[in-house]
């Protein structure tokens, strides 16, 4: 039995449309044999817009190629998982923050 190193991927910006079908396909279409696909759902079934695809470790960089490509007529973001900072969290540090606001006693001192 050979052992395959795999890559966990986020693959995000997907259409609310979108199904694990015609992710599979389209991830197919590039020559990609992910092992595995989790589209991310609510308790509904509302797509959350977006996937973890587990795709062979010589597949990454093809894989990660795919980002600006269309899916459902929208373009995707492909990641490794784990790596993607979004524009929000506590990772990204704010530069040319305000010094902090005087005390009020400072403000109107009494006379």
């Amino acid at each position: 039995m050979d052992v395959v190193a795999v890559t966990k991927l986020w693959i995000g910006n997907l259409h609310w449309g979108t199904t694990a079908a015609k992710l599979q396909a389209f991830l197919e279409a590039w020559k990609l044999h992910p092992e595995g696909l989790e589209l991310q759902v609510d308790i509904d079934g509302i797509s959350k817009r977006f996937a973890f695809a587990y795709v062979p470790a010589h597949e990454v960089d093809a894989a990660l190629k795919l980002s600006g490509k269309n899916v459902d007529s929208t373009p995707i973001k492909v990641a490794k998982a784990g790596d993607y900072r979004g524009p929000k969290g506590g990772t990204r540090q704010r530069k040319g923050r305000a010094e902090p606001a005087a005390k009020t006693e400072e403000l109107f001192p009494s006379t």
